[in-house]
Order: structure tokens, then sequence, then C-alpha cells
């Protein structure tokens, strides 16, 4: 069954949409709050300049399977078939690919298509020269400023070095490679085949 783009951008774009997701989101993040440190982790890291930083870290998994189920209940609300509602929930995976270049999950499938054309590892530099073609065409000036922690990173390649932490913790790239090396795991090699079919 086709996908009416046209039925879904006039819903998605409306003013009941808007304040349905906005109800929903609300309800979900007071629900979500409670548990918050039952479900995160904390974190120190240490900056460059010798700086301490504590935060909790949720899990992206988790928040996304919150999201989606937003986006199941509005979809029923609005009577969106089956093909929508999966349009929606999977459109940075399966259509778009991630080309926002503040979002980690965005660098997801260029890093493991880095990888991929390395033979599934390389030099972190190798690994980000890579990325940085696959996403140029789609990255903002915003994302080719320093950090105003580091002057010498842009932020497209902090995001990426933060995205790359994440898919070790996801299983897809191996944690215990020699420093400086970025590994596929099987698991990321079989994410690239399944993301290419």
């Amino acid at each position: 069954m086709a996908i009416d783009l046209a039925r879904l951008g006039t819903v998605l774009q409306s003013e009941s949409w808007q304040k349905s997701v906005r109800i929903l989101t609300h309800w979900k993040i007071w629900r979500r709050a409670r548990h918050v440190k039952s479900s995160s982790r904390p974190k120190t890291i240490l900056t460059k300049q010798g700086h301490t930083i504590e935060y909790y870290e949720q899990d992206a998994t988790s928040v996304k399977l919150q999201f989606d189920e937003i986006d199941t209940v509005l979809a029923r609300l609005y009577s969106f078939t089956e093909e929508e509602l999966d349009f929606i929930i999977n459109y940075d995976i399966k259509y778009r690919m991630g080309v926002d270049g503040g979002d980690d999950a965005a660098y997801v499938q260029p890093i493991l298509q880095a990888l991929a054309g390395l033979g599934g590892k390389g030099k972190m530099a190798d690994v980000l020269d890579k990325v940085l073609a696959l996403m140029k065409p789609v990255l903002k000036d915003v994302d080719f400023q320093p950090l105003a922690s580091d002057p010498e990173t842009p932020r497209w390649r902090n995001a990426a070095q933060w995205a790359r932490n994440t898919m070790v913790q996801d299983g897809l790239i191996k944690s215990d490679s020699p420093r400086g090396t970025w590994e596929m795991t099987d698991a990321g090699r079989a994410f690239v085949k399944q993301r290419s079919k």
C-alpha cells in the first residue's frame, strides 16, 4: 500500500496533532521522570582542561521506545495505516538514514558504513574522514563550528565520537579494540546488511 505523504504532512502539521503530541509527551515525560534514576547510569568524564563533569545518561533505546509508544497511540487516534505508522517511527532509520548533525543517532549508519568500507575496522581518524565524506552534504554550518570547551574539535566530530560510545554500549562496535581503533561487531555488520536491503 502506498504512503500518502500529502495526507501525512497535512495531519502532522495540523494544530490538533501538535496539541495531541504535547499532551502525550508531557504525560510520558512525567511518567518517565518517576523512574529516571533507576533507568539511567551515572557517568563522569574528565575534560582536557582537567574539569570533572558528572551526569546521568539515559539509554537511547528505551527513550526511542517511549516515543514510538506515543506515535503508536497518535496513529490510532488519527486512523493511520500500518505503513504510515512505520514511516513515522522508522523515518530516520529506514527513509532518511539520519542527517541531523547534532543528533548522535544520525551518525550510526555513516560510522558503520565507514567501517564496512575499511574492512570492518580502522583508526579513528580514518573512520571520521569517511564519516565526514558521507555526511558532508547534510551537515550544517553549525556542525563545523568548534566546541567552546575544545576549539580544535568541530561539533560534528564530537557528536560522532559520542555516537561511537553509544554504539559500543549497543553492541555495534567492539569495546576491547586497541586504543584509537574502531571495530564493528557481528551485530554491527548485521545492522549494515539489514539497512542496505
